[in-house]
């Protein structure tokens, strides 16, 4: 995982790059967050009762869409991470 500094700390290096932190372990929370995370976020979207209802991507997990009721088309599309 990476992150960029917090305020206070250099951002750019001298070769004018930007720096970001490999971060060693979780900066919140448990080592799987991330995955308690996407599967709390995928049972919202995916709950069919609310406003969301989107439907999973079988090629790609971390994507959503939703299809208009009058076309085959897709309306609207979430992506996540990880």
């Amino acid at each position: 995982m990476l992150a960029r500094p917090p305020p206070g700390f250099r951002t750019i290096d001298e070769r004018g790059v930007e720096i970001l932190w490999l971060m060693q372990i979780p900066l919140y929370g448990q080592q799987d967050a991330g995955a308690i995370w996407n599967r709390t976020y995928n049972e919202y979207v995916t709950d069919g009762k609310g406003p969301l209802a989107f439907e999973r991507c079988s090629n790609d997990p971390c994507v959503y869409g939703k299809r208009s009721r009058s076309s085959s088309r897709t309306k609207t599309c979430t992506r996540t991470t990880s």
